[in-house]
């Protein structure tokens, strides 16, 4: 921005964050599905079961594995002028911006993997390590803490994996 003669602290910055649980289950079948092959992560996601990439991808270096604070963090924070806006709730999240235009937009919006619920992919090893990879989100109140039965639900219902 600076570039172009725009200061970046005086503009608003809109982004979108996806609850944590259901972003790990849509990169992994993103990157089964259509990853570019030479990528270690895409490789990591075809050879792995889902359980197997969840611990991958929370200890991974590799760039592409970044979460929402080490994506938008500026000097350990969060700028004032960044507005994260729920992917589920984007609708809600910028209209609570008061923005007068806030209401006219509709942003591109694609569903580029295909694959179930996330509740039938987590179960509670895989949970707690989304949820501590992705603190921010929740202790920020993005997103609410994964309740105590969502793990057991998740653990007993079958998964159907492509090959």
């Amino acid at each position: 921005l600076k570039n172009r003669g725009v200061e970046p602290r005086e503009v608003t910055v809109l982004t979108t964050v996806r609850d944590p649980l259901d972003h790990v289950v849509s990169i992994y079948h993103y990157w089964r599905q259509r990853g570019k092959p030479e990528c270690e992560h895409v490789q990591a996601a075809k050879r792995l079961s889902f359980d197997q990439f969840v611990r991958f991808y929370v200890s991974s270096p590799i760039p592409d594995c970044r979460v929402y604070d080490e994506l938008l963090f500026i000097d350990g924070g969060l700028p004032a002028n960044a507005k994260p806006l729920r992917l589920e709730h984007w609708q809600n999240d910028l209209a609570g911006l008061g923005f007068p235009w806030a209401s006219t937009i509709e942003p591109p919006r694609e569903n580029t993997s295909q694959h179930g619920a996330a509740a039938r992919y987590h179960g509670p090893e895989t949970t707690r390590l989304v949820r501590e990879r992705y603190a921010w989100a929740y202790e920020a109140g993005l997103y609410r803490e994964p309740s105590k039965g969502w793990p057991e639900y998740a653990s007993s219902v079958p998964i159907v994996t492509p090959d």
